[in-house]
Parts: C-alpha cells; structure tokens; sequence
C-alpha cells in the first residue's frame, strides 16, 4: 500500500527535518510487515526505480516535497483488520538536534492522534477490488497539445465492476 504525504518548510532559511515511519497508529489491530519512507520526486504517490529512501531531508524555506510511504501489509491479514501507520517528521529549527513537535500537522484538528509532527493513516482490509488510479501529461509545445493518461490497477482480489472514472479539465483547456 502507498500512503502519499506533502512536508513543506514554512521557515525562511534551509531546514533539516528527520522523518520516521512506524506501526500502531489509533485503532490498528494488525502490523505491517516491512513500511519504508520515500522522495517522492516524481509525484506519482508510488515509489519508483532511483527515487531515495528517506531518514532526513533537507528543505529551503517555502519549499516542498513529496514523500511516499511504501506499507507491506502481511499475507496473512484478513478483512476488517486495520494496519495503522504514523509518519513522523521533526525539523532541527536552527538548533543542532531535531526538536519534537517542530513541524505543524494542518490536519483539521492536528489529524487522527491530535499531536503535532506526526499524521496517522489506517489502511483496512478488504477482498474487494481496490482501485489506484494514476494521471500523468506531456506537454507538446510544437503542436500546441497536452496529452493526459490516466492510469488504473485493481489490486484486490475482486474484479472491479461498474467503475466510472471522471477528470474534471479547467475550461479552455
């Protein structure tokens, strides 16, 4: 399963944030096998080939970026068991050490755990069809074009059925 996540540097200067990954989140009932942090650099919300694993992160001030969380959930999880994750992030702020609750969760209500610095997800198990839909475009300037692919993968064990799939486009475009 990947669980897309957005960090950003509100500060003025260069920053240093530490960010970790671990099970147990609110109402979990079922570990993870392995979960692993990612740059995102490409944005696709999936890990992809030369895209680092990440433990720290340097960020300049108003920047941001992409991070993926990868979450092998076990093969022997059943539906309705829930794998709860928390993505925790810490930034030095100027200081020689990573400072808890240094970075702020916009979350309504600072998310799940209410803390700040951290953000919980829960992935629930199902036998349905799970769906996971990508979008891309490529920008041809000499033809004055933009093709747009979306891309769908049903990763369940169900085929899916009567899907309908809508991409609002801007007008004009």
């Amino acid at each position: 399963i990947y669980l897309p996540y957005e960090l950003t540097n509100t500060g003025n200067g260069t920053d240093l944030f530490d960010v970790a990954v671990s099970d147990g989140a609110t109402g979990s009932n079922l570990a993870s096998s392995a979960r692993t942090a990612y740059r995102d650099t490409n944005g696709n919300g999936r890990p992809d080939s030369g895209e680092p694993e990440l433990t720290t992160l340097s960020l300049g001030g108003g920047d941001s970026a992409d991070i993926v969380v990868a979450v092998r959930v076990p093969g022997t999880a059943t539906a309705g068991e829930i794998a709860g994750i928390t993505l925790t992030a810490r930034a030095r702020n100027g200081t020689g050490s990573f400072v808890a609750s240094s970075v702020d969760d916009l979350s309504p209500g600072n998310g799940r755990d209410t803390l700040e610095g951290t953000v919980e997800s829960r992935i629930t198990i199902t036998r349905d069809a799970v769906l996971a839909l990508s979008k891309t475009s490529s920008h041809d300037s000499a033809n004055n074009t933009i093709t747009y692919t979306l891309s769908v993968t049903n990763t369940g064990d169900t085929a899916a059925q009567d899907v309908v799939l809508f991409d609002g486009v801007p007008a004009g475009t």
